[in-house]
């Protein structure tokens, strides 16, 4: 609880959302991973659900240290200002390298993902294009992990700008081998707006592995 007092105390004024989440994990031939998730956003003043998707990402334990990840995703997104409730269908791929160093003698690990993203639109019309750079803490028990983590979105689809900035922290559980849940609360800010857009999101995950 301390540790989420603080974004709690200076994004009363956001929107907020709920985001859930069940995802699958699959190790195939060591180094290759499978993951297949399924995750479902709501509109706290509402109650409505705004979008859904469905993921699936290969991932390669390239080092140690690194890793290499290639997701696809189809994105349904709901217009719940519209009474007929209209849908409209979007898709989006990226590329990560992921990395993890830990201090010796200590739980501490500091992880870093570089992210290449992009998205279409219902109309097959590339929508998007980033580049995301996230870097965090964690702090690795048995049982219950505490972690911080801080991303800039670089929107290159106009140029090269920072559009949009996350700070999350949160907590990741592991209840046994195969089952883990993390917790989290995080806020997300537009940078290149007058009036920018801004969210406070909590959120709930769970992963099995098979």
């Amino acid at each position: 609880i301390l540790l989420f007092l603080p974004l709690l105390s200076i994004a009363q004024d956001d929107d907020t959302e709920f985001w859930g989440s069940i995802k699958f994990r699959k190790n195939v031939k060591g180094k290759f991973q499978l993951n297949l998730e399924r995750q479902l956003r709501w509109v706290e003043n509402t109650g409505e659900q705004k979008k859904n998707f469905t993921e699936l990402g290969f991932k390669y334990k390239a080092h140690k240290k690194h890793s290499l990840a290639l997701n696809v995703r189809l994105i349904n997104e709901i217009n719940v200002l519209n009474v007929l409730y209209e849908k409209a269908s979007s898709f989006r791929s990226h590329f990560d390298l992921n990395s993890s160093w830990r201090f010796k003698k200590t739980s501490l690990n500091i992880k870093h993902r570089f992210r290449l993203q992009r998205s279409w639109d219902s109309d097959a019309r590339i929508d998007k294009t980033y580049t995301r750079s996230k870097f965090g803490f964690m702090l690795k028990r048995k049982n219950a992990s505490p972690y911080i983590d801080n991303e800039v979105f670089w929107d290159t689809s106009q140029g090269f700008h920072i559009d949009k900035h996350r700070f999350t922290v949160g907590l990741g559980l592991e209840i046994y081998d195969e089952l883990k849940l993390k917790l989290f609360l995080r806020r997300q800010r537009e940078i290149q707006s007058k009036t920018p857009d801004k969210k406070t999101i909590v959120g709930l995950g769970t992963q099995y592995k098979f």
